[in-house]
């Protein structure tokens, strides 16, 4: 089951990286604009991501505050969903993400080369 996790987490990590530059590419205002912020928002969620989230991280924090931070990209992520399709999808990626998130800390993830 925890592979099963595995896999669904990551496909939620591509929608939530995908939503935040659909979301910045259609924003009303100069298209220069809308460049920066639908390649800058998925970038810096990547980002924070790749260093304090992600169980390669060299940098990667412990539990609450990983969990905190984690879910602080999940609501933005939906946030931006919620601005560009519809609630029903939004809802579902929120719950799906948040219920990942959970899930991952009872069958937890390979850490740094280890396979499970």
């Amino acid at each position: 089951m925890g592979a099963l996790n595995l896999g669904v987490r990551f496909l939620l990590e591509l929608a939530l990286v995908g939503s935040l530059a659909w979301w910045g590419l259609t924003l009303d205002g100069p298209l220069l604009v809308r460049i920066l912020v639908g390649v800058g928002a998925p970038a810096l969620a990547l980002v924070v991501w790749g260093r304090w989230i992600a169980p390669r991280a060299t940098r990667r924090l412990q539990d609450p505050l990983r969990f905190g931070i984690e879910t602080v990209l999940w609501i933005a992520g939906a946030g931006a969903l919620a601005q560009v399709w519809s609630v029903a999808w939004t809802v579902a990626f929120l719950v799906l993400a948040l219920v990942t998130a959970v899930l991952v800390r009872i069958w937890p993830e390979p850490v740094h080369g280890q396979r499970r």
